[in-house]
């Protein structure tokens, strides 16, 4: 009998996980095709004539005074706006942060009882050879395989020529063998912008220095919505690479 338990991908971790939603105040986005923003000092002054603000970026709604209406942080002072000029930036993707490591971590144990070491070896490396390739396999001891790849990721950003540009999304990966069992583990996520004839090797980028708290509020990142396709993308790899060892692994046994 073949059993699976999810520890991170469902997102049933224990641990602090990145861009999980935490009380405070509610964030909003500016929406930059309206260049003036009507403002009201008060509710009573949302009758009368409005002074215009321009918003180059994010604004913090402190407070819901009316339906229709939120306080936004202006500086020192704050001023009333109407919802329909601001848009809500994105809640975020929570990713599985180790608390020992402080990575991102994707963790998964798939047990198969029928099947001893030298099976789940072999099925492990021929997984390995149809999912990533030529690989380099590093083994620093006899149950363990760990190796590094990358997927592409397309992203919504333009560059200079007016294209959508791909990066590099690169991880390591663990797999622990037991009699029986088999442990998964994926961490150490970078990124890295395509390569080109001027850099032929990008430099790479840890993903949780890109996934600071603040980085989703930059106006250049387009209201959080690159992070959460930074995020999808490393959730949707952890999960596919799980999903196709799964297949290998529960694989029938021959003669069962």
């Amino acid at each position: 009998m073949f059993k699976l338990v999810l520890y991170a991908l469902l997102g049933l971790c224990a641990t602090p996980a990145l861009g999980q939603v935490v009380a405070g105040p509610r964030v909003a986005y500016y929406d930059p095709r309206e260049r003036l923003t009507p403002a009201f000092a008060t509710l009573a002054d949302t009758a009368g004539r409005p002074r215009y603000l321009v918003l180059r970026g994010p604004v913090k709604a402190i407070s819901a005074p009316a339906p229709g209406w939120l306080r936004i942080q202006r500086g020192h002072n704050s001023v009333l706006v109407a919802t329909r000029q601001l848009v809500k930036l994105p809640d975020l993707i929570a990713l599985p942060l180790d608390a020992s490591t402080g990575r991102v971590t994707f963790t998964a144990v798939l047990a198969a009882d029928s099947l001893g070491m030298n099976d789940l070896a072999a099925r492990s490396y021929a997984w390995l050879k149809e999912q990533l390739g030529p690989v380099e396999v590093d083994s620093p001891r006899p149950d363990t395989l760990v190796m590094s790849s990358y997927t592409w990721m397309p992203m919504d950003l333009l560059n200079s020529s007016g294209h959508i540009t791909a990066f590099q999304l690169w991880y390591t990966l663990r797999l622990t063998l037991t009699p029986g069992q088999l442990q998964y583990e994926i961490s150490r996520f970078s990124r890295a912008a395509e390569p080109s004839p001027e850099r032929p090797t990008p430099r790479l980028v840890p993903l949780e220095k890109l996934l600071k708290p603040g980085r989703e509020l930059n106006p250049v990142s387009g209201p959080g919505i690159r992070q959460n396709q930074l995020r999808q993308q490393v959730q949707l790899t952890a999960a596919e690479l799980l999903e196709t060892l799964q297949d290998a692994v529960w694989q029938p046994v021959s003669g069962s």
